[in-house]
């Protein structure tokens, strides 16, 4: 048997708890269409173009889990959750022209899922 007590109290100190990246103190009204394309095309600029992260978020959820602290909306109403997925690939078709000049490799792609039923209706399966 393995004796964890250093490691737990390496780790015992006040920490953030884990978020989603961006955190919350990130987000400006400031950002927008304009601000994100003119991102993208200074990075595109670079000799050598960093890696691309991508984060959905699919904040569809039939019930409420009192332990999420997630943005979340809470419904059962499954075509919010398809109008907001196509919305998604629409976003995605105007960005992909932005990309596509230079070989970009992705770094991430990663999403916050929703329950298998709206995960469905939202990632076109």
């Amino acid at each position: 048997m393995h004796d964890y007590s250093e490691l737990a109290e390496r780790y015992d100190v006040r920490a953030p708890r884990y978020t989603s990246y961006p955190t919350a103190a990130d987000f400006s009204t400031d950002a927008g269409p304009e601000a994100l394309e003119s991102a993208i095309e200074r990075t595109n600029r670079d000799p050598l173009p960093a890696p691309v992260a991508l984060y959905v978020h699919l904040p569809f959820c039939h019930s409420l889990c009192f332990y999420c602290a997630c943005n979340k909306v809470v419904t059962r109403n499954e075509a919010r959750a398809r109008s907001y997925g196509d919305l998604i690939g629409v976003e995605a078709e105007r960005l992909a022209p932005l990309l596509a000049p230079i070989a970009r490799s992705r770094r991430s792609t990663s999403a916050a899922a929703p329950p298998p039923t709206f995960r469905r209706l939202t990632c076109g399966g």
